[in-house]
């Protein structure tokens, strides 16, 4: 389940961390390197640590809905499973309206939170 906080935005995935270490929600898949028990989790994800990867071989891939050009910088739109998905884009990549791309999280700069109370993992 995806769902976006207007305020900050910031993208909320809710899904689990399995007993090696890796966050899952479908097609998403984001290793985090720290072993342990499965737990319910929630995933916080900014769109300026999504990254599109033209080209790339990636079951994780989404439909660019729309591009908005923003000055310095553009916001990507991903259509991924009926959820969007924002990515900003400061380097131009050669992408259309309608394309499959995959897309990357920066494991670097996302929060987990605990599914059931909210506490910071």
């Amino acid at each position: 389940v995806f769902y976006l906080s207007a305020q900050d935005l910031q993208y909320f995935i809710e899904g689990s961390i399995d007993a090696q270490g890796v966050f899952a929600e479908g097609a998403v898949r984001l290793a985090l390197g720290t072993a342990g028990g499965a737990v319910k989790a929630v995933l916080g994800v900014r769109p300026e640590d999504v990254r599109v990867r033209v080209g790339a071989d990636s079951n994780q891939r989404g439909q660019v809905s729309l591009i908005e050009p923003m000055g310095n910088h553009r916001v990507i739109w991903l259509d991924y499973h009926g959820t969007q998905i924002a990515s900003i884009d400061q380097e131009k990549t050669p992408v259309a309206v309608g394309d499959s791309v995959a897309f990357a999280i920066d494991g670097a700069h996302i929060s987990l939170f605990d599914e059931a109370g909210g506490a910071r993992l």
